[in-house]
Protein backbone atom coordinates (compact mmCIF):
# COMPACT_ATOMS: atom_id res chain seq x y z
CA UNK A 1 0.00 0.00 0.00
CA UNK A 2 2.66 2.49 -0.31
CA UNK A 3 1.41 4.43 -3.44
CA UNK A 4 -1.81 4.45 -1.60
CA UNK A 5 0.25 6.28 1.51
CA UNK A 6 1.52 8.77 -0.55
CA UNK A 7 -1.35 9.69 -2.12
CA UNK A 8 -3.12 9.46 1.78
CA UNK A 9 -0.07 11.77 2.36
CA UNK A 10 -1.02 14.22 0.09
CA UNK A 11 -4.32 14.29 1.06
CA UNK A 12 -5.07 17.72 3.27
CA UNK A 13 -4.17 17.35 6.61
CA UNK A 14 -4.47 21.25 7.70
CA UNK A 15 -6.14 21.47 11.02
CA UNK A 16 -8.71 19.41 12.23
CA UNK A 17 -10.70 17.23 10.17
CA UNK A 18 -14.83 18.60 10.27
CA UNK A 19 -17.24 16.57 8.24
CA UNK A 20 -20.65 18.34 8.45
CA UNK A 21 -19.25 20.70 11.03
CA UNK A 22 -18.57 17.73 13.41
CA UNK A 23 -14.60 17.54 14.81
CA UNK A 24 -14.02 13.79 13.36
CA UNK A 25 -10.43 14.51 15.14
CA UNK A 26 -11.85 12.96 18.79
CA UNK A 27 -12.66 9.41 16.94
CA UNK A 28 -9.11 8.57 16.43
CA UNK A 29 -8.29 5.63 18.54
CA UNK A 30 -12.27 5.00 19.22
CA UNK A 31 -13.59 2.10 17.27
CA UNK A 32 -14.34 2.90 13.77
CA UNK A 33 -18.07 1.88 13.97
CA UNK A 34 -18.54 4.85 16.32
CA UNK A 35 -17.27 6.98 13.94
CA UNK A 36 -18.59 5.36 10.54
CA UNK A 37 -22.35 5.65 12.70
CA UNK A 38 -21.82 9.25 13.18
CA UNK A 39 -20.86 10.40 9.61
CA UNK A 40 -23.43 7.91 8.05
CA UNK A 41 -25.69 9.90 10.15
CA UNK A 42 -24.43 13.41 8.78
CA UNK A 43 -25.44 11.89 5.65
CA UNK A 44 -21.98 10.79 4.59
CA UNK A 45 -21.74 7.66 2.30
CA UNK A 46 -19.31 5.72 0.09
CA UNK A 47 -17.79 7.37 -1.87
CA UNK A 48 -17.28 3.92 -4.18
CA UNK A 49 -18.29 0.53 -3.72
CA UNK A 50 -15.88 -1.91 -5.49
CA UNK A 51 -18.07 -4.75 -6.97
CA UNK A 52 -17.02 -8.40 -5.41
CA UNK A 53 -15.33 -10.40 -8.40
CA UNK A 54 -13.80 -7.98 -9.75
CA UNK A 55 -9.99 -7.56 -9.88
CA UNK A 56 -10.46 -4.28 -8.28
CA UNK A 57 -12.37 -5.81 -5.24
CA UNK A 58 -9.89 -8.78 -5.16
CA UNK A 59 -6.45 -6.40 -4.60
CA UNK A 60 -8.33 -4.24 -2.30
CA UNK A 61 -9.96 -6.63 0.01
CA UNK A 62 -7.66 -9.92 0.15
CA UNK A 63 -9.49 -11.73 2.74
CA UNK A 64 -11.23 -9.18 4.98
CA UNK A 65 -14.59 -10.09 3.37
CA UNK A 66 -15.48 -9.87 6.37
CA UNK A 67 -15.09 -5.48 6.84
CA UNK A 68 -16.47 -5.26 3.17
CA UNK A 69 -19.88 -6.62 3.66
CA UNK A 70 -19.78 -4.36 7.16
CA UNK A 71 -18.64 -1.56 5.08
CA UNK A 72 -18.88 -1.08 1.84
CA UNK A 73 -17.09 1.55 1.74
CA UNK A 74 -13.11 -0.17 2.33
CA UNK A 75 -10.78 1.27 0.15
CA UNK A 76 -8.20 -0.96 0.74
CA UNK A 77 -7.16 -3.41 3.48
CA UNK A 78 -3.43 -5.00 3.94
CA UNK A 79 -3.45 -8.79 3.84
CA UNK A 80 -0.83 -8.91 6.55
CA UNK A 81 0.48 -7.04 9.86
CA UNK A 82 -2.14 -4.46 11.87
CA UNK A 83 -5.32 -5.80 9.52
CA UNK A 84 -4.80 -1.68 8.04
CA UNK A 85 -7.94 -0.97 6.03
CA UNK A 86 -8.84 3.03 4.38
CA UNK A 87 -12.43 3.83 3.71
CA UNK A 88 -13.50 6.48 1.89
CA UNK A 89 -16.69 8.43 2.21
CA UNK A 90 -18.09 11.08 0.84
CA UNK A 91 -20.87 13.92 1.22
CA UNK A 92 -21.83 17.00 -1.60
CA UNK A 93 -18.19 16.98 -3.02
CA UNK A 94 -16.71 16.64 0.71
CA UNK A 95 -14.36 13.50 0.61
CA UNK A 96 -13.22 11.91 4.37
CA UNK A 97 -10.84 9.01 4.44
CA UNK A 98 -10.20 7.11 7.11
CA UNK A 99 -7.54 4.85 8.32
CA UNK A 100 -8.04 2.21 10.57
CA UNK A 101 -6.21 -1.10 12.40
CA UNK A 102 -7.50 -4.38 13.83
CA UNK A 103 -8.00 -8.16 12.69
CA UNK A 104 -11.69 -7.75 12.17
CA UNK A 105 -14.77 -5.60 11.46
CA UNK A 106 -15.80 -5.71 14.90
CA UNK A 107 -12.59 -4.79 15.90
CA UNK A 108 -11.19 -1.79 14.13
CA UNK A 109 -9.84 1.19 15.47
CA UNK A 110 -9.43 5.27 13.83
CA UNK A 111 -5.78 5.38 13.14
CA UNK A 112 -6.19 8.53 11.03
CA UNK A 113 -8.68 10.39 8.69
CA UNK A 114 -7.68 13.05 6.23
CA UNK A 115 -9.75 15.40 4.46
CA UNK A 116 -9.48 14.93 0.07
CA UNK A 117 -10.65 16.05 -2.86
CA UNK A 118 -12.60 14.01 -4.87
CA UNK A 119 -9.54 14.02 -7.34
CA UNK A 120 -7.87 12.76 -4.68
CA UNK A 121 -9.88 9.88 -3.63
CA UNK A 122 -10.21 9.03 -7.45
CA UNK A 123 -6.35 8.31 -7.83
CA UNK A 124 -6.66 6.21 -4.39
CA UNK A 125 -8.74 3.77 -6.26
CA UNK A 126 -6.18 3.68 -9.26
CA UNK A 127 -3.34 2.91 -7.09
CA UNK A 128 -1.86 -1.05 -7.14
CA UNK A 129 -2.39 -2.20 -3.47
CA UNK A 130 0.66 -4.25 -1.90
Amino acid sequence: MDGMRMILAACLAAGPVLAAGLDVQPYVGKPYATLHARLVSAGYAPFRILQPGTPAYRMAVYNRRDVYSRYPEVQACAGTGLGDCDFVLSRHGDVIVVHTTGETAATLVVADLRRCSPAEAERLYAQPHS
